[in-house]
């Protein structure tokens, strides 16, 4: 198990950018070489800061230290790592939507290369340690700003973008229609419509509204975002007109009922005073 959590750490730089470099493939956009290049900044920045430190030549650093020698820069892996992982936060903190196993998992990550790099095999002093991650960190929120602050056309070239800035999950290019039957205590049946109208149909301005007094039915096209309110009270607005109604009957025979009651009083008075 320690042999497995040794390789881990050992290839966490090249795994985790090589899942971004493939996520790109796969959904043909070009957020991966953003990060790259961020990367590749962020290393020459620590290379400058850190050029004067000198490295042990024992077979321990060549392994573990230098990923073989290929890692010339002590304090790289720990870099990146931190470079990721605030160039992955911040879009997070921008939207207000947090994908906590991608921090946990980073995190975790950032912990297993501290604790091989500075005390398991003692690669370099831990202010380097600090140093790598303060760089890694500050060159990640860096390199964010600047493409955030270029123009929500640059937007798409970051990550955890797409729900605050790329609303296309909520596009609606269909038009559903949704029918919903009543009858009234008289007997009296009818049928209420409701049509959800896709983008397109908005875009363009269109709209249509029909209603048919004497089949009682009604029928409208109105936003998606409108659908739940209309379709919960379409209903029950029409029991409402039709209780309206009723009411004015009622009010209207019982004014016509006091009416011809105060007529037969009068008469009865007239002919008593004859």
């Amino acid at each position: 198990m320690n042999k497995i959590i040794d390789v881990i750490s050992l290839f966490a730089p090249f795994i985790l950018i090589s899942i971004f470099v493939f996520m790109s493939i796969f959904n043909q956009d070009l957020k991966a070489m953003f990060l790259l290049a961020g990367i590749f900044f962020m290393l020459y920045i620590l290379k400058q800061v850190t050029s004067s430190s000198a490295n042990n030549d024992d077979n321990q650093f060549i392994i573990y230290c230098s990923m073989f020698n290929t890692l010339e820069t002590p304090g790289t892996s720990t870099a990146i790592i931190s470079f990721i992982f605030m160039y992955m936060l911040l879009p997070m903190i921008y939207n207000n939507q947090y994908n906590l196993l991608m921090l946990i998992s980073l995190s975790l990550i950032w912990i297993l290369d501290i604790y091989h790099k500075l005390f398991q095999y003692k690669c370099f002093e831990k202010s380097l340690g600090l140093i790598a991650t303060l760089i890694g960190l500050a060159a990640g929120s860096g390199f964010f700003f600047t493409i955030y602050n270029l123009g929500e056309e640059y937007y798409n070239f970051l990550y955890f973008n797409v729900s605050k800035n790329n609303l296309v999950q909520c596009s609606k290019n269909d038009d559903t229609e949704y029918q919903c039957s009543f009858e009234e205590e008289d007997g009296t049946t009818g049928t209420t419509h409701v049509t959800t109208a896709g983008e397109n149909n908005f875009n363009t301005g269109s709209s249509v509204h029909q209603e048919t007094a004497n089949t009682g039915s009604t029928s409208a096209l109105i936003p998606s975002s409108r659908l739940g309110a209309i379709a919960s009270s379409a209903a029950y607005r029409h029991h409402i007109t039709r209780l309206n109604e009723e009411l004015r009957n009622i009010n209207s025979q019982f004014y016509n009922l006091i009416n011809a009651d105060n007529d037969g009083v009068h008469l009865d008075s007239d002919q008593d005073e004859t």
